[in-house]
């Protein structure tokens, strides 16, 4: 996997000299355990959407997970190594994808009828 180009911050905790590292993975973890996770989440949104995008194409006929098949730990890595700009075209191509899968919207929806008790 190609080097992240999140920075990372020096910090000496516990006796150890560990980095902070904020890239996808870790501010879409954050933003769940804060209770941040809505729809304008984009980091964890994304990193799911892409996760569940790619599932049908890197699972077996059985449903298993094979050799291709990514983790979101690993999308989110692969995003890590991306700019801002190429991030929002996977974004796009997110959302091209979800249209495409759903059905088109009725232009006039006749209301179901309500079933007499």
């Amino acid at each position: 996997m190609p080097k992240s180009r999140t920075p990372s911050v020096e910090i000496q905790i516990g006796g150890e000299t560990r980095h902070l590292i904020y890239g996808h993975h870790a501010l879409g973890e954050l933003e769940e355990a804060a209770g941040l996770l809505t729809e304008s989440s984009r980091i964890k949104a994304v990193i799911l959407a892409l996760w569940a995008g790619l599932l049908t194409e890197t699972l077996d006929s059985r449903g298993r997970d094979t050799a291709k098949t990514l983790s979101r730990f690993q999308i989110a890595g692969l995003l890590d190594t991306m700019d801002p700009a190429e991030i929002e075209i996977v974004a796009e191509k997110i959302l091209e994808a979800q249209r495409l899968a759903r059905p088109p919207e009725p232009e006039n929806p006749t209301p179901a009828p309500i079933p007499q008790a």
